[in-house]
């Protein structure tokens, strides 16, 4: 097996590309850059004309030398670049080519600002946004590695049989933990990850988690056993473990309200696009090229070094002056987000002076008896795990990490297997989108309930049909097998795996975030865990028609349970949200009743009633 490895891993047909990629890449934006500056003068030089309101601040002459200069300057460069490749060889020029083209774009920014050329940059709509999706894009990537973690399993264990011939290179006990390895792995670091995050800021835990996610994966890369991959995957676990807490904070805690759902969206689909890219390459290449994925993936969010830390943390730090600066940086100078600013750092300021005042010597222990005894920690936590245990009943998690078995048992052809496997992953994205539009028009827990049921639905005529053809009542048709789980797959996508998270998220109280994640995250770990730890010895030992018929029932049991008990949170704020928890009017309202009462809103130089009304804690 060792040599096998070894020999295939040397002709993986997807490193060259990918190498060549890399090297293409800079080229490339390059070229996006020469197209930005050539379209530039189209838009700036009537917008500058309107703001001077003359046309004399840019002549007609002057205009055409705005269009035309970098034509006319790029003459010697054509002379001294080729020189240069020749003599010094192609990246001696390339480095110069970029610090000039790096020198030049600062100049005329500069210039714009100090010509006030840009009038308001400061409130550019773009620019929060832009930045906002540059701290969550390393993030977003990390979401994507987890998907292509969760999916390789699903088809590494069938090629390594496949290669040594045997099953018994991977026993049914050995697949059931390289599947689930990574969620119990995860349980401690649900812990430490927020411990850290408390104490040191969102970046610490975000550079721990890049290093051992790297490291993790150079493991998988080089390993020639299967204990070798299983330890990967174990110190892989911190992924999970991350994008269950202090991804969360970060995605709550870096993006504005109105930009936040959007990032969520991207945070769930991305994990699932990793799953199918997972799939996709594992159904036509060898599996470590995944792996060689995994790694472009780990380059790629290396972002996360170059993040500023959390405005929220450095405001509960008492560090206001770094909370302005990040908090202005993130989410621009508006009277909006000013407000938003100003209303959290008297909060925060009223929370320390509290802390102050009232410190005590108390229990830790006790401390943290109390606090899971209020019913705005203890509520959320019973919501979201009736939710998380809705989704995991429904049996999705479980096909999509097992759907090769289930597919070969239920169609009895390897082809048909690994086609079902790829459309169900392509349907469940597709889903996923038609989930997030529906959120915004209905009720979240409409959604929820009314697609559980149908998918509840489609389970009992997967079961029925597959008794049927086990007892030859008709006979088995595979593209029939195949649309009915696709159905299930794509309406459990469009409810559960959308909202769920989102349901997580906003359930959140504002007051003890770290308790409360952290409890979430271990619960879901041992559940995810141990759904895919016991799935295989299901789907082996039982028939078909039984496993669905009792994801059917549970799926219909536990939408009962949450039609009774879960609240409506869509369009909702989190003290209101928190106030329909509690059934009274909570601590953070008070204190944001306090804040709305000693501040004053300023818009334009004046108090400002409206911007009071719609600043946002």
């Amino acid at each position: 097996m060792e040599n096998n490895h070894v020999n295939e891993i040397k002709d993986v047909s997807w490193l060259p590309f990918l190498r060549q990629f890399y090297i293409c890449s800079g080229e490339t934006i390059l070229h996006f850059c020469y197209g930005l500056y050539f379209g530039a003068q189209t838009v700036f030089i009537p917008q500058i004309r309107k703001e001077a309101n003359t046309t004399e601040v840019i002549t007609l002459e002057m205009e055409s030398w705005l269009t035309s200069t970098t034509a006319y300057s790029s003459i010697p460069w054509t002379i001294i670049l080729s020189i240069m490749a020749y003599y010094f060889g192609r990246r001696a020029p390339a480095f110069l080519l970029w610090t000039l083209v790096f020198i030049g774009t600062k100049s005329i920014f500069g210039i714009a600002m100090e010509r006030n050329h840009v009038k308001h940059i400061k409130d550019v709509s773009w620019l929060p946004f832009l930045r906002q999706f540059y701290i969550c894009s390393g993030e977003t990537i990390l979401h994507f590695c987890y998907g292509l973690y969760f999916g390789s399993p699903t088809v590494f264990i069938p090629q390594i049989r496949k290669e040594a011939n045997t099953t018994e290179i991977i026993t049914l006990q050995m697949e059931s933990w390289l599947t689930s390895a990574t969620a119990y792995a995860s349980i401690p670091w649900t812990i430490i990850l927020p411990i850290m995050a408390y104490y040191f800021g969102r970046r610490a835990p975000a550079f721990l988690l890049w290093t051992l996610v790297l490291i993790g994966t150079v493991i998988i890369f080089y390993s020639t056993t299967i204990i070798e991959i299983l330890c990967g995957q174990i110190i892989v676990g911190i992924l999970p473990g991350a994008i269950s807490t202090i991804s969360v904070m970060i995605f709550t805690e870096y993006t504005s309200p109105k930009y936040r759902g959007v990032f969520l969206t991207l945070k769930v689909a991305t994990y699932f696009w990793g799953i199918l890219v997972a799939n996709a390459i594992g159904t036509f290449y060898y599996w470590k090229n995944i792996v060689i994925l995994m790694l472009v993936c780990c380059a790629m969010s290396s972002t996360i070094f170059f993040c500023p830390e959390s405005p929220l943390w450095l405001a509960s730090k008492g560090r206001f002056d770094e909370c302005i600066k990040v908090h202005r940086w993130l989410n621009g100078h508006d009277a909006v987000s000013e407000n938003e600013l100003l209303c959290l750092i008297k909060l925060h300021k009223i929370k320390l002076s509290n802390i102050n005042r009232n410190e005590s010597k108390t229990n830790f222990f006790m401390k943290f008896i109390q606090i899971i005894k209020r019913k705005t920690i203890y509520k959320p936590i019973l919501f979201t795990s009736l939710t998380s245990l809705l989704l995991i009943c429904s049996g999705k998690l479980a096909c999509s990490a097992y759907a090769i078995p289930i597919f070969k048992k239920i169609t009895t052809s390897e082809k048909a297997a690994y086609n079902g496997m790829l459309i169900l992953d392509v349907f469940a994205v597709l889903g996923m989108y038609v989930g997030c539009a529906l959120s915004k028009y209905f009720k979240r827990k409409a959604v929820l309930i009314c697609t559980s049921l149908i998918g509840a639905m489609s389970l009992f005529i997967l079961s029925g049909y597959l008794y049927l053809v086990k007892y030859s009542t008709i006979t088995l048709n595979q593209y029939l097998t195949i649309t009915l789980l696709t159905i299930f797959s794509t309406v459990i996508s469009i409810g559960p795996i959308v909202l769920v998270p989102c349901i997580y998220g906003e359930l959140a109280p504002i007051k003890y975030r770290s308790i409360y994640f952290t409890l979430n995250s271990i619960i879901l770990s041992i559940l995810i865990g141990s759904t895919i730890k016991i799935a295989p010895f299901l789907f082996r030992y039982a028939q078909m028609y039984i496993v669905f018929l009792v994801f059917g029932f549970a799926t219909c049991i536990l939408v009962l349970l949450v039609y009774k008990y879960l609240p409506e949170t869509k369009d909702r704020s989190l003290s209101e949200i928190q106030q329909l928890i509690e059934g009274s009017v909570t601590e953070i309202q008070k204190e944001k009743a306090y804040v709305d009462l000693h501040t004053t809103y300023v818009c334009n130089g004046t108090p400002c009633e409206v911007c009071k009304s719609s600043a946002i804690v």
